[in-house]
Formats: structure tokens, C-alpha cells, sequence
């Protein structure tokens, strides 16, 4: 049998290169994805973070309590302290980064019926991420959702 004619050139030589430009791109991928995990676990294990993921679970708990309240009770509890402990344990009531002595951190509103599906049941005020920033964190709205309060620049006195 005959073998088939090779030929120099440019099948010959680009194999090669672009054996070696694959394997450069793979190292450089894997390098990025290496330091972008440790970035966010880094990041994660910051008090902060931390403290603002745990008051969202937090948030979370209270407001389906409130919702299971006036569920079964025909109307919005008084307090928070009512929920406590049929609904949810004490320490829910207690945001990681509220530093005050006080048993409940987060302000608590009574809807009205006739309040919009965006009204604010919850807030909790005790995220600050720079000391020149209004302190932040999370609100439990009427439909169930919890969004961000966003901080602002403090106003500096002139």
C-alpha cells in the first residue's frame, strides 16, 4: 500500500501552534477562575457581608411569621414581640449587627389595606459600609419581597 504524500507547510507547522495557544488560554482560564473564587470567599467571610446575609435570613423568617400570624389570627400582629416564641425563636428578632441592648432591631409597621403591595413592613437600619454613608440594609415589603435600602452619602454640614 502506498502511503499518502506529506507536505510541508502549513498544516504541518499551525497543529502545533495552536496546541500551545490552547493549552496558554486553559492555564490563563483556570488562574482566573481560581482568583475570582477566593475573591468571593474572601469577601464572604467579611463581618459585614456576613452580618448583611444573615439579617436578610433574618428578615426573611419574620416576615413569613407575620404573614403566618394574620393567617390564622385575621390581622397583623401588635408587635414583633407577639410572634415570639409561636412563630419564631427570640434571637430571629435580633439583627448580627445591631450592637444596641434592645431585644427587637427591626422597625416593625402595621399595614392597612388599602397600602400598596410595596409598602414596608420590615426595615432594618443597622448596615453601614463606610462611616461617610447613611446606614442600610434590608426591607420586607407587603407582597412578600425584600429588597435593598440603598445608602446614600452622608450630607456633610458646611
Amino acid at each position: 500500500m502506498e502511503q499518502p504524500e506529506r507536505r510541508e507547510g502549513f498544516l504541518t507547522v499551525k497543529p502545533t501552534m495552536w496546541r500551545i495557544g490552547l493549552v496558554g488560554c486553559v492555564v490563563i482560564l483556570i488562574f482566573f477562575l481560581i482568583a475570582i473564587s477566593a475573591i468571593i470567599f474572601f469577601i464572604g467571610r467579611t463581618p459585614y457581608y456576613r452580618n448583611l446575609v444573615e439579617c436578610h435570613s433574618h428578615i426573611q423568617r419574620i416576615g413569613d411569621a407575620v404573614g403566618r400570624y394574620a393567617t390564622k389570627n385575621d390581622a397583623y400582629p401588635k408587635s414583633l414581640k407577639d410572634l415570639v416564641p409561636d412563630y419564631i425563636p427570640a434571637a430571629v428578632l435580633k439583627c448580627p449587627a445591631d450592637e444596641s441592648a434592645g431585644a427587637v432591631s427591626y422597625i416593625y409597621r402595621i399595614p392597612r389595606p388599602n397600602d400598596p403591595p410595596t409598602f414596608h413592613i420590615l426595615e432594618c437600619h443597622n448596615h453601614q459600609l463606610r462611616k461617610d454613608m447613611q446606614p442600610g440594609g434590608w426591607a420586607y415589603q407587603k407582597n412578600g419581597q425584600i429588597v435593598p435600602l440603598i445608602q446614600e452619602p452622608l450630607k456633610l454640614k458646611r
